[in-house]
């Protein structure tokens, strides 16, 4: 992601804003509608890279670390506790792994019209069912609209993902909660989807 990255040094200075979980989502959606069999983040944790030596103190603060990680294991050390907490784009990116399992099979979408609006689907197996998982990202800074569309007659129950800077549920430790779920729905029909903002919103039929 070039975008946000420092020209001197190898780090991301977007890393920790809520920005970043939905330039990585859009990245992903964009993967998949290109064909793209699969995606790997770098990086885990910032305590594990070395950008350069700036000093000879005897400490971790004798260098510059490289900056992409999903949280920074040394915060502490470094005198910043505040970096070992799991930054935004853990929400949306740990969402992406645990929904869209290896061996999906991304399905073709239509195009939304809207520059920025994107959209993606997956199917898999599911313990000998079909499940699915529909991935909506709205990267631009107005409200949008998508209409969830999958032909035939097969009821799903859906659970609801948003990452949206004012609506993203949590635990106690800051891992994502569903929104809701939304029961035996016949998506032949279509429901409508509103993105009320910048941000994302998953359905899946994984619990």
């Amino acid at each position: 992601m070039l975008e946000g990255k420092s020209k001197t040094i190898d780090q991301q200075k977007m890393i920790g804003t809520f920005q970043y979980g939905v330039w990585m989502v859009d990245y992903a959606v964009q993967s998949m509608q290109a064909g793209q069999s699969g995606m790997i983040a770098w990086s885990l944790d910032d305590a594990m890279h070395v950008a350069s030596r700036k000093s000879n103190n005897g400490d971790l603060n004798d260098y510059e670390w490289k900056e992409w990680g999903l949280w920074d294991s040394f915060g502490e050390e470094k005198g910043k506790p505040e970096l070992e907490k799991l930054r935004p784009w853990y929400y949306t990116w740990s969402l992406l792994s645990k929904y869209i399992p290896a061996g999906s099979k991304i399905l073709k979408t239509d195009s939304t019209g809207v520059s920025g609006l994107r959209c993606a689907a997956a199917t898999f197996n599911d313990n000998g069912k079909t499940g699915y998982t529909f991935v909506i990202v709205n990267a631009t800074e107005t409200a949008n609209q998508v209409n969830l569309q999958l032909p035939g007659d097969t009821k799903l129950t859906l659970h609801q993902f948003n990452y949206f800077e004012n609506d993203m549920v949590k635990d106690a430790g800051g891992y994502p909660l569903e929104k809701r779920t939304i029961k035996n729905t016949l998506l032949g029909k279509g429901i409508k989807i509103s993105l009320p903002s910048k941000g994302v919103v998953i359905f899946t039929t994984l619990k």
